[in-house]
């Protein structure tokens, strides 16, 4: 891919995700309509993992794609957030919360074989250049018998 297909979604997705931008991707929680999307998307969110099998299993390693501002940490104890947008990261804290989230891309994720219980996303598959290194890249991480869920924008269900 050459650089500036890349380029070009990394100062759209650092500037979405500035301490000055507001809007979706930074959220609003003085929003009913953001506050009542999030709170569904951990309902369900935590509803797939409970039917996976991994809700309970605390040191499991649960990864978000496209975290954003990682605002579904909750469902999970080992949860692990994989954002694009450097800027996202640093608001989350840049590591030094209590929330475990990294800077990276879904096409070139940066953990090793088979070592993710489950892998989920909320509407980033159709942002990213080449899904299909993406997906080539979840199966990779995926434990075996792993789940993953990808659903795109407007998708209120989570499958395995």
């Amino acid at each position: 891919m050459d650089s500036n297909h890349q380029e070009q979604p990394k100062q759209f997705y650092e500037a979405a995700y500035s301490d000055s931008a507001k809007g979706s991707y930074g959220g609003d929680s003085t929003d009913e309509t953001w506050v009542c999307r999030i709170n569904s998307q951990k309902q369900i969110t935590t509803d797939w993992l409970r039917r996976l099998g991994v809700r309970f299993q605390k040191d499991e390693p649960v990864l978000e794609l496209g975290c954003g501002l990682a605002y579904l940490a909750d469902v999970h104890p080992g949860y692990i957030g994989l954002e694009f947008s450097s800027a996202a990261v640093a608001r989350v804290g840049g590591g030094t919360s209590k929330i475990r989230i990294q800077q990276g891309d879904m096409q070139n994720i940066p953990f090793e074989n088979e070592s993710i219980a489950a892998v989920f996303t909320w509407a980033a598959m159709e942002h990213v250049p080449c899904p299909g290194s993406a997906l080539n890249q979840i199966m990779r991480v995926l434990k075996p018998g792993g789940g993953q869920s990808l659903p795109p924008r407007g998708i209120a269900v989570l499958g395995q």
